[in-house]
Formats: structure tokens, sequence, C-alpha cells
């Protein structure tokens, strides 16, 4: 009987968990556009909303260009909204941090397989999730990026992995266990 019990707390907990994921850490949600610049070295403009929350305090933000810090910017905890300008042939990380939160990830990928004259823009949507929440999620997980952003020849445009968000994602709900596997497509 206590073994039933347990395997129902179970079931409950995981449920519970994966409504938390799938209603407040929302997928990362993406717009991507073009504008015409011809002589711009600039490939990308991507812009940032954090999902508002009650509890969150100030929030930095910054840029990693080839391992290094170029730029950055700390949100007070009324801001939603960020955003860099890339150049293009590059690999850049945004780290996206507040106290009491899980640090988030965003890798972006800037190389354009195709010749371009002008500037692309790419927005997305993300929420941060309470580090008391996160306790009982898969902790090496939750150090991945949660999006990779890339150029996509086929839609020209930039986009994100999605089969790698959600399987990042569903690795969060595994035991503590490294995320092995992971789906990259469309790169």
């Amino acid at each position: 009987m206590t073994h039933k019990i347990n395997r129902m707390k179970t079931l409950a907990f995981k449920t519970c968990i994966w409504l938390f994921v799938c209603l407040n850490i929302l997928p990362l949600q993406s717009q991507s556009s073009f504008v015409n610049d011809s002589d711009s070295l600039i490939c990308l403009r991507i812009e940032g909303k954090i999902l508002s929350t009650s509890k969150r305090g100030d929030c930095l933000i910054e840029l990693f260009h080839a391992g290094a810090l170029e730029d950055s910017m700390r949100l007070d905890s009324r801001a939603k909204h960020f955003g860099f300008e890339l150049i293009r042939n590059s690999s850049y990380t945004i780290r996206i941090s507040s106290n009491g939160f899980v640090t988030k990830l965003v890798c972006i990928d800037t190389k354009v397989s195709m010749p371009t004259k002008g500037i692309y823009r790419f927005k997305f949507t993300t929420g941060l999730m309470e580090t008391a929440m996160a306790k009982r999620l898969n902790q090496d997980a939750l150090e991945f990026p949660v999006a990779l952003v890339y150029f996509d020849p086929t839609l020209k445009c930039f986009d994100y992995a999605r089969d790698y968000t959600k399987s990042i994602k569903r690795e969060w709900l595994k035991p503590n266990s490294s995320p092995n596997n992971l789906a990259v497509s469309g790169q």
C-alpha cells in the first residue's frame, strides 16, 4: 500500500512540474524579420522579453562573444525588454540571471550562408524559474542553453532549434543525470 501511495505522489509531483514548465516556462517564443541596410557588418538585432514575476528583482543580461563578455545591462524589476546587435559569422551567448532564479542561457550563431544586404531581427520571450522550484529538477540539464538560435536558409531568417529546446526541457524533469543525446535539428 505504501509503495502505491509513493508512486502516486511521484506521479503527482512530475505532473505538477510538467504543468509548471509548460505554463510558466514557456517555450521560447520567437519572431523574425529583416531590415534592409547594405553597409552594415551587423547581421542580427536580437531582442528579448522576460516575462514578469512579482518576485523578480534586478536582472543581469550579459552578452558573450567568443567566450568574452562583450556587453551587459541590468534591468530593474519593472523592466522586461533588452536587445543586442550582433555581427555576422560569429557565436554569441546571452546569459540571463537574477537572484533567486535559475540562470538561463541562449546561444546564437550568426553565420548566414547566403548573401544578404540587411539586418535580420529576432525576438523572443522567456520566463525565469525560481531556484526553489528547480531544486527537484535535473541540475545538470538546467546548466545547458535553453535555446540555440541560428540562420535557417530554408526560411531565410533566424530561428531557434525547436527540437533541441523541447529535448532540454524534457531533460529537466529527469532525475539528476547528464543530458545525453540532445537533438539539435535545423543546424
